[in-house]
């Protein structure tokens, strides 16, 4: 049998024959433990039939050695002496297409390593015009050469011995199309990366689904290799795009505490920051956006300031994007830039503007943004595709409609420019509110009516008691009225009585009517009581704690807990309909 050692080189495949007869292919025990053992007398008695010395696996004497020897200190001696005896071996691929430089790579034996570089620059393999170069270039069935089985295991001296060996020569890509480069700073081998960097002259930088080095280092967030892969490439990765049309800026627009990155990567080339992606067509901005990195955000407006008038494949602009993913600070920030403010008013490919989008995203939110911000120019009643306004889409959330226009009306009586705003159609909406309302009309009316009640008879019921002694100037009046907490006790429960009062006085007057129509005054008016009894509400929880204090100021610690958990109101006193807003949003 003879079998072929098939070396690829970049312009021919150079064949080494071996003759064997080991049919059965397999290697008789003697010599298998031979190997294993490395007992170089029993291999020598064979020195002419070494080459017909073959495992089931194509294995030979080398591989199985090199594999069963865990200190590589008794190899060299078995290895050379092998070699010296049969050189062929030395470039003879097993069944996986690995040769011993690969085995002894993998296993990280730097003197067998170098042994072997040394064989392949023998006088003895000079018909193959460079042993070196061929046996560096040989690649497995998975297309790694020695190079990437040493960096994958982190053996930096057989990197080392590998790249100094031949500096010149440009390691391929492997099957699942990583570099040897591409491999050290996916993995953080950055000292590996470096030795690659610093002494290798033809680099290739190109790893798996279309990316590069600049890309793993970014991914990585690896500052300091960033930038040395930037040093030495003078920036002629930034603008490479990977499968899904990304660029390295892309990538560091999508991961926090990435700045300092960013700002390397603008350095060096800013049109990476117009590029947008493969199929969504989105910019290193719109990602930022996306992802809420405000610091990122900040930067790219900065030195790319012309960006933000690039638009996603559905086209829409930073606002747009902005709004799905409403961050108050995003939305401020972006709002007080003039150039960007005018994009307000632009449409995607539905007829939405930011507005729109917000509005459906977001309910709470939009009312947040129309109330911070005056937004000039704004034509508050722009309809989208389906002829739909701002506050018709807000009113289109689930189990949001009455809440909603609970909240218009809130607005409309605290904030008259707000009835500028307009649906299409409020017919329906009246009526379920017209229902709604007059059904929840006499619970609020209770709800008021006992807070006027405990805060009233609260007024009479002073916090520790009254004075009593006979002949005191004082008698009669309460004990603690010269204390801070007692006096705030007073004011708050006063208030707290008002407001509730004026709620019952307020439901009273819209008891007087007969007219079952919700008119905007009848709309107000419910609006101004619901709005009174929960001020009303808040003012009597105040009232408590600083009532509570004030007879507790001798157990400070106490004190203080009563008026934490007393507080604790505060965050589940939102109104009801903000709260299903929000759970429903």
């Amino acid at each position: 049998m003879e079998i072929s050692l098939a070396i690829s080189d970049a312009n021919e495949v150079v064949s080494i024959p071996i003759q064997a007869e080991n049919k059965n292919k397999y290697m008789d025990v003697v010599f298998y433990n031979a190997a294993v053992k490395g007992e170089i007398d029993v291999v020598e008695e064979q020195a002419d039939n070494l080459a017909r010395l073959l495992t089931p696996r194509n294995n030979t004497i080398l591989h199985i050695n090199i594999l069963a020897r865990p200190k590589e200190m008794e190899s060299i001696e078995f290895v050379r002496s092998v070699l010296d005896k049969c050189p062929p071996l030395l470039f003879h691929a097993n069944d996986k297409g690995e040769t011993p430089l690969h085995i002894a790579a993998r296993f990280g034996h730097h003197q067998v390593v170098k042994v072997l570089l040394e064989h392949a620059k023998s006088p003895r393999n000079i018909e193959l015009e460079s042993g070196t170069r061929q046996i560096l270039q040989m690649t497995s069935k998975q297309k790694d050469t020695a190079l990437h089985e040493a960096v994958r295991m982190n053996h930096t001296q057989v990197v080392r011995l590998l790249i100094k060996e031949d500096p010149d020569f440009s390691y391929s890509a492997n099957k699942t199309g990583e570099t040897p480069l591409y491999l050290a700073v996916e993995r953080s081998y950055n000292h590996l990366a470096f030795e690659i960097l610093d002494f290798c002259t033809s680099l290739v930088h190109r790893g798996p689904n279309g990316r590069t080095t600049l890309h793993a280092a970014v991914i990585k967030q690896d500052q300091e290799m960033t930038r040395r892969i930037l040093e030495r490439t003078k920036s002629t990765l930034t603008s490479e795009v990977d499968d899904e049309g990304w660029t390295p800026l892309h990538h560091c627009a999508s991961f926090r505490g990435c700045l300092v990155i960013l700002k390397m990567l603008l350095e060096a080339d800013k049109s990476a920051a117009y590029i947008s992606s493969k199929n969504d067509q989105l910019t290193p901005l719109h990602l930022a956006i996306q992802q809420r990195n405000i610091d990122i955000i900040k930067e790219l407006i900065l030195q790319c300031p012309d960006s933000t008038e690039l638009v996603d494949h559905h086209e829409r602009n930073v606002l747009h994007l902005a709004a799905d993913t409403y961050f108050r600070d995003i939305w401020s920030f972006l709002l007080k830039n003039p150039a960007i403010e005018k994009l307000i008013k632009d449409k995607d490919d539905q007829g939405n503007t930011p507005l729109h989008v917000l509005a459906a995203a977001n309910p709470i939110s939009f009312f947040d943004v129309i109330t911070r911000h005056p937004l000039p120019g704004l034509d508050k009643n722009e309809v989208n595709n389906e002829n739909k306004t701002v506050l018709d889409v807000s009113l289109e959330t689930q189990s949001g409609q009455l809440y909603l226009e609970i909240y218009i009306l809130i607005l409309q009586v605290l904030l008259p420019k707000f009835g500028n705003w307009k649906r299409s159609s409020r017919k329906s909406i009246n009526r379920k509110i017209v229902s709604e309302l007059y059904a929840a009309r006499e619970s609020h009316l209770l709800v008021a009516t006992l807070i006027a009640t405990v805060t009233f008879a609260a007024g009479f019921t002073m916090p520790g008691g009254y004075n009593s002694e006979k002949g005191d100037p004082g008698r009669g009046l309460a004990i603690l009225s010269k204390k801070s907490a007692f006096q705030a006790f007073i004011i708050t429960d006063t208030i707290a009585m008002v407001l509730s009062t004026s709620a019952v006085f307020l439901h009273f007057l819209l008891a007087m009517t007969t007219s079952s129509n919700l008119s905007p005054t009848k709309s107000k008016l419910v609006v101004v009581a619901f709005i009174l009894t929960i001020y009303a509400m808040e003012a009597m929880i105040i009232a408590f704690a600083v009532g509570t204090y004030s007879v507790l100021g001798n157990s400070s610690a106490l004190s203080i807990i009563i008026i934490i958990i007393s507080l604790l109101f505060f965050l589940f006193s939102v109104p009801a309909f903000m709260i299903k807003l929000y759970l429903n949003k």
